[in-house]
């Protein structure tokens, strides 16, 4: 139609932008004695999230499972951080990959759940702006930590 004002594909704008310009998440996952839920979940977070790939950080935190989730990790996901405890000290565990973060958000999960698409990516776009450390958690909003 002459005259009408160009359609913006929002999809095809999403996928230019420049990869460093997307800030850099750590996804902080804590498991225990889950291997496979664990497998599914980094595969998931790892092909399907839809979030440049050098923009995420990946942490898993292996409390003391005894189904050798630490020798499953270190093969089938060498690029992911594994911190490995001794003794399973609960949910609080996870907060030993929130020190060690590098991410300017941390997304934290447990071994059986993740977000997909441009779920990350629809949750930066959002936050745009912000500093510091914030926590992206799908229906919530919250502020820095």
């Amino acid at each position: 139609m002459p005259g009408a004002p160009d359609t913006i594909d929002a999809s095809a704008a999403v996928a230019a932008r420049e990869p460093m310009s997307w800030p850099q998440v750590t996804v902080a996952i804590l498991a225990y004695s889950r291997r496979d839920a664990v497998r599914i979940t980094l595969s998931k977070v790892l092909s399907e999230l839809g979030y440049p790939a050098e923009a995420l950080e990946v942490i898993v935190v292996d409390n003391a499972s005894s189904d050798d989730t630490a020798g499953m990790l270190a093969a089938e996901f060498p690029t992911v951080k594994l911190l490995r405890l001794e003794e399973n000290v609960g949910v609080s565990a996870v907060n030993r990959a929130f020190a060690i973060a590098k991410g300017a958000w941390i997304l934290s999960l447990d071994d059986d759940c993740w977000i997909g698409g441009d779920a990350l990516k629809a949750g930066s776009r959002r936050r745009r702006g912000d500093r510091g450390r914030s926590r992206l958690l799908p229906g919530h909003e919250l502020g820095e930590q």
